[in-house]
């Protein structure tokens, strides 16, 4: 079987729909279904209050089932970040996108974005994931 025999799949999940965030940040559940890479793009607006020690990190947590506990990823599951730390600390990184990739664990077949509050920030975000990969089709 060549590489032309394999399909791809793309979708996108919002995990956290942007809003003002003034506090640690959990997004909804979304669903792997055979996806092997992940790209998470945050959106930023306007930030009000964020320096060196306020700011928000972005990780994502991982289940093997809906519903199920989550887990925080491991740092060699996070793959290129577009020249970005995954952490907003600054008013100047306002009004622009972020994005870093993802990659989940075999067997884990959902993922959520968490931003994470370290003293006090006042900022609009949200963080969608768009979601690919290959796999091989089924039998016809």
């Amino acid at each position: 079987m060549g590489y032309k025999d394999y399909a791809v799949n793309f979708d996108r999940g919002d995990s956290i729909v942007p809003a003002a965030i003034t506090a640690t940040t959990t997004g909804s559940e979304i669903t792997l279904a055979g996806i092997t890479d992940v790209w998470c793009v945050v959106q930023v607006g306007v930030i009000t209050a964020a320096d060196a020690s306020n700011l928000m990190t972005f990780t994502v947590t991982q289940c093997e089932t809906t519903g199920g506990t989550f887990v925080a990823a491991d740092a060699a599951q996070y793959g290129v970040a577009d020249s970005w730390d995954r952490i907003l600390n600054a008013v100047a990184e306002g009004s622009q996108s972020y994005a870093f990739n993802f990659y989940p664990k075999p067997g884990y077949g959902f993922i959520k974005l968490v931003a994470t509050e370290t003293g006090t920030f006042d900022g609009i975000f949200g963080g969608t994931f768009l979601k690919y990969g290959r796999h091989q089709p089924e039998s016809a």
